[in-house]
């Protein structure tokens, strides 16, 4: 069918799409990104390279925005006419590394096990709805579409969403008035529609280092970050048991604190000099950020004061790493209409909220509605082993086909 499309002289139609012949070039296309190896600490033009390639096979044209050395790019892509009222699909061609995960197969070759899976890092997370979306941009080529698919994938997603921020000022003049947005993120075809935010931190504890038989003399950094992490698992508690700033749409309800790695010391008999907790919290839409961030500068700022009495030279420093907006849910008559069809087409029975981060938390400050549906379930992201479901990429095919109504 694909090589059918080339030739095709007559405008298609969404009905005359074969969706046994559209899920085997989608799957072969998955199969071409996976051996993308798009980890974000690497460059993405071997994707950018690739879907390039393939939509100059059908004249499609597209426009990069590139990081400021040059050696990773957005991609947006526009199918259709040159008017308002289009659709924005957007994902992040960017994956998660491999190292210390046990894979039982080549994660940068896809694997068709034969059990309805299909086995690859970024199967998942979320190369299968790039898969789908390109393997309709033919087809979408050959059809009268009264308005515009803007296809928008991303880089560095994964690390703190650069790519989107980066693509943000030159997005709408890339684009003209288009109507909603629609992310691709794993929800296993469900339809959602917020979720939270999330800050993340490195506090750096620098104390004195010492032979342990002479602590008296030293000052101990990893008693000093002990004090800081139980610290946030007293403001956690606190937290959880105040009723403003919780939200009943996700699970759990409230704001979530985690230190997710201490690294400091060198030898049992040596008082350490160092050591540096990574910790984040993630926040639901409607509550203060500065209710963690205010009392802990306070805290450690007093920690701060005590060591530097025992000695000028300690010091606690407190740096941002990570900035994910919680998603708040589109309002507005626009937004309720988008809302219900991307509803109606999921067939989800609700909105959905979720406590997992997107680039729609970027995308929101467009003022456009925005919801996130697409193939694969975020269970398997970011695991050895990652897989996406060969029925979550045919739903999100037959969920392309149906909303291609809605652009004739």
């Amino acid at each position: 069918m694909m090589q059918d499309l080339k030739t095709l002289s007559t405008t298609l139609l969404p009905n005359q799409i074969n969706l046994d012949d559209l899920y085997q070039e989608a799957e072969a296309i998955l199969g071409k990104l996976i051996a993308c190896n798009t980890i974000s600490s690497e460059s993405n033009m071997n994707i950018i390279d690739y879907i390039q390639g393939f939509l100059s096979e059908f004249d499609i044209p597209s426009r990069l925005i590139r990081d400021d050395v040059e050696d990773k790019a957005n991609i947006v892509i526009q199918i259709g006419p040159d008017v308002s009222g289009g659709l924005i699909l957007s994902g992040h061609s960017d994956v998660v590394p491999v190292e210390g995960q046990e894979w039982h197969t080549d994660a940068f070759e896809m694997t068709d096990k034969a059990d309805g899976k299909l086995y690859g890092r970024g199967t998942c997370d979320m190369k299968g709805f790039l898969a789908t979306t390109l393997a309709m941009a033919p087809y979408w080529s050959k059809m009268d579409l009264k308005k515009p698919f803007y296809l928008l994938f991303s880089y560095d997603e994964e690390t703190g969403c650069e790519g989107i921020q980066k693509a943000l000022p030159e997005l709408l003049s890339h684009t003209n008035n288009p109507r909603a947005i629609l992310i691709g993120e794993p929800t296993d075809m469900k339809a959602v529609v917020t979720h939270k935010g999330i800050r993340a931190f490195e506090t750096e504890f620098t104390g004195i280092e010492a032979h342990s038989s002479i602590v008296h003399r030293a000052v101990n950094a990893i008693s000093y970050a002990a004090r800081a992490v139980t610290f946030l698992e007293t403001l956690q508690a606190e937290i959880m048991a105040e009723t403003e700033g919780q939200d009943d749409r996700f699970d759990p309800p409230f704001t979530t604190i985690n230190v997710g790695i201490i690294d400091g010391g060198t030898a049992t008999n040596i008082v350490p000099n160092k050591c540096t907790m990574t910790w984040h919290f993630r926040h639901t839409p409607e509550f203060d950020v500065d209710r963690i961030i205010v009392p802990f500068n306070e805290f450690i700022s007093k920690l701060e004061e005590e060591m530097k009495a025992k000695h000028v030279d300690c010091s606690i420093v407190n740096r941002k790493k990570a900035h994910m907006p919680a998603f708040k849910l589109s309002k507005g008559q626009d937004a309720e209409e988008f809302i219900g069809e991307m509803l109606q087409l999921s067939e989800s029975n609700e909105a959905l909220a979720v406590s997992y981060g997107t680039e729609a938390g970027y995308l929101q400050v467009l003022d456009l509605p925005i919801v996130i549906c697409g193939p694969g379930s975020i269970d398997q992201a970011h695991k050895p082993n990652e897989f996406v479901e060969k029925d979550q990429i045919k739903k999100s095919l037959a969920f392309l086909v149906n909303l291609t109504q809605s652009m004739l």
